[in-house]
Order: C-alpha cells, then sequence, then structure tokens
C-alpha cells in the first residue's frame, strides 16, 4: 500500500496539466456544436487557427482556406478580445484548430506552437 500514493501522485499532477489544455479543447468544441449551423451551399470545411488569451478570450482568428474566409461570419467565433474558453493557469496563449464541415460536424484540437 505505501507505493500506491507515491505511483498516483505522478500521475496526478501529470494528468492535471493535460487536463486544462482537454478542458479548453471541449469547452472551445462544445461551444462551437451549439452554434455551427452550416449555410446553404457550403460544400468544403472551413479550418481556423485561433489563439487563445491566457484569459480565454480569443487573441487572433486565422482562416486556413478560402472558405473559412468567405464563411467566417457563418461560424459563431467570438470576436477578437470576447470570452471565449476558460483563462489558462499554465499562464500562456494556446492555439485550437477548429474544423467546421458542411454535415454540421466540428472538430477541435490543440496547435503546437
Amino acid at each position: 500500500m505505501g507505493d500506491d500514493p507515491k505511483t498516483s501522485a505522478p500521475s496526478n499532477i501529470a494528468t492535471n496539466s493535460t487536463i486544462f489544455d482537454t478542458t479548453q479543447i471541449a469547452e472551445a468544441r462544445s461551444f462551437f456544436q451549439k452554434r455551427w449551423q452550416p449555410p446553404s451551399g457550403l460544400t468544403q470545411t472551413l479550418e481556423y487557427s485561433l489563439t487563445v488569451d491566457v484569459d480565454g478570450s480569443i487573441a487572433r482568428i486565422l482562416p486556413l482556406n478560402k472558405p473559412a474566409r468567405e464563411f467566417i461570419d457563418n461560424t459563431g467565433i467570438p470576436a477578437i478580445g470576447k470570452p471565449f474558453v476558460s483563462g489558462n493557469k499554465s499562464g500562456q496563449n494556446i492555439r485550437i484548430r477548429v474544423v467546421f464541415s458542411p454535415d454540421g460536424k466540428v472538430k477541435t484540437f490543440s496547435e503546437s506552437e
């Protein structure tokens, strides 16, 4: 039994740092899934790279393909400076890739620097 606390403590620490990233990615996914209504005539995915400030607000929106530039107003992405997800406790901006599909699906995942 003495070994169990020693074994679980490091994994808890590692898990906590991952949970913050996962939580923000999950919050972003939930945010967009509730709002995404594909416009009629959309045939391609829309891809964006979002930079999220330490406080969880949008710092930068980068459309990654031509349809993403054309349909940005349909996505529900908050304006720059607006609250978006919970703050990042590690004190760093995070980048989130968001992919909106014509079939109504939304994918979000972390982008490494």
